[in-house]
């Protein structure tokens, strides 16, 4: 019985139906896009010791949407209302150029790290403060659970470290 579900699940893995593929290149996306957004801090940081903290941001996003506009030719936008465009717009620069300039102008590589931790750190933070916010009986459940995580993780990281 166990060796006919291993068949079964290769035959299913292997198998080159649209769906499949599909579901194979939207999984390719999503680790490139954890990838290249992980990496992000690193290029910033790299970039700006060589041309300044202004200049090399502004070259790898110009680098970067002249790329786009080569390969992925934007559809026209007079579908979309000019409030979403220009907050849409105004906040995803907004926190591009704060990111830049926090990375470019940190002393050394201890303050890049810490931008980058608050960086990775910031979605998470958003649904928890959402959470809080709230105050809905769903969501107070999440919170509840996320406290949880997080005093635990302090009764390890306490637990780890004894005195001599």
């Amino acid at each position: 019985m166990r060796a006919e579900s291993i068949v079964v699940w290769k035959r299913d893995l292997m198998a080159s139906t649209p769906q499949a593929v599909q579901s194979r290149r939207a999984t390719a996306i999503g680790v490139a896009a954890i990838l290249l957004w992980s990496g992000i801090v690193g290029l910033i940081r790299v970039t700006t010791q060589h041309f300044g903290a202004t200049l090399g941001p502004s070259l790898i996003y110009t680098l970067a949407a002249a790329l786009l506009w080569l390969t992925r030719r934007p559809k026209s936008l007079r579908g979309f209302s000019a409030r979403y465009l220009l907050l849409g717009v105004g906040m995803f620069v907004i926190y591009e150029v704060a990111l830049a300039m926090a990375v470019g102008l940190s002393d050394d590589a201890h303050q890049t790290i810490e931008v980058s931790i608050v960086n990775y750190l910031w979605p998470t933070l958003t649904v928890a403060l959402a959470a809080v916010v709230n105050r809905r009986s769903g969501v107070r459940a999440s919170s509840s659970s996320l406290e949880c995580c997080w005093r635990r993780s302090g009764w390890w990281a306490r637990s780890a470290v004894r005195p001599a």
